[in-house]
């Protein structure tokens, strides 16, 4: 075989890997986006939403870990989501009774929010509704492919995470990043 037609035959064979690596990156996208649409399907009655449920385990955690309760900034530390966001999260999850807030006593300025009564029952029942969803998950697989798949999705993670590290996404309709108006 001649040179220009080995070198050809290396082009279309790199084009075709390209051409499948694409297709499998839009495949990836849309099963990402469907599990995303399935987090946020809007609540019925008395749930919460992911968002919610993360600030009440971040709260039942701490409270679980300190006996006390937790200021909004360290949520959002914790959750590495905006104050912003955290507050919007409270004010939903004490409107419903789940969480309070109360003042610190070390610290008259400072606000500390903690799990009612009722917010821990419903802490413990999405507790148990997600272990069970992931044993049912894991026992439709198998060991093997969970095994398997808790490795791929850790791999993905490490990648997302450092990739967002190297190239924070440019948002610049987020309201707690946007220039104040000019006068």
């Amino acid at each position: 075989m001649d040179p220009m037609e080995t070198s050809r035959r290396r082009e279309e064979t790199m084009e075709e890997n390209t051409g499948k690596m694409q297709a499998s990156a839009r495949q990836l996208m849309d099963t990402f986006r469907r599990f995303k649409r399935m987090m946020r399907r809007p609540p019925s009655g008395k749930e919460a939403r992911s968002g919610e449920m993360a600030v009440m385990g971040t709260v039942a955690f701490h409270h679980t870990e300190t006996g006390n309760g937790i200021r909004v900034t360290e949520i959002a530390n914790l959750l590495k989501i905006a104050p912003p966001t955290v507050t919007q999260f409270i004010n939903g999850l004490e409107k419903a009774g789940w969480l309070e807030r109360r003042m610190d006593p070390l610290d008259r300025r400072s606000v500390l929010v903690f799990l009612t009564e009722e917010g821990l029952r419903q802490h413990l029942k999405f507790e148990a509704h997600m272990n069970e969803m992931f044993s049912g998950l894991a026992a439709c697989l198998g060991e093997a492919d969970s095994a398997h798949l808790a490795r791929i999705l850790d791999k993905a993670f490490v990648y997302f995470e450092e990739h967002m590290r190297q190239h924070p996404p440019d948002c610049p309709n987020r309201a707690d990043d946007a220039d104040p108006p000019q006068a």
